[in-house]
């Protein structure tokens, strides 16, 4: 490829590991990865419907 690529992933162990890591220091001039927040609820829309549900169930306004 002759651009770098970025690719976002989430928080899994996997993702952050010795051996990930040591295989992106070798092509951080191909690759670059971007982590998700661990938990944000506020940028996932479905996170709103579900706690609105949630409020209705127990009798909240």
């Amino acid at each position: 490829m002759d651009r770098k690529v970025h690719l976002i992933v989430d928080r899994h162990s996997a993702h952050r590991s010795k051996t990930v890591r040591s295989w992106l220091a070798d092509h951080e001039a191909q690759i670059e990865l971007h982590f998700l927040p661990s938990y944000s609820p506020e940028l996932n829309p479905d996170e709103l419907v579900n706690t609105d549900q949630d409020r209705k169930r127990a009798g909240m306004p």
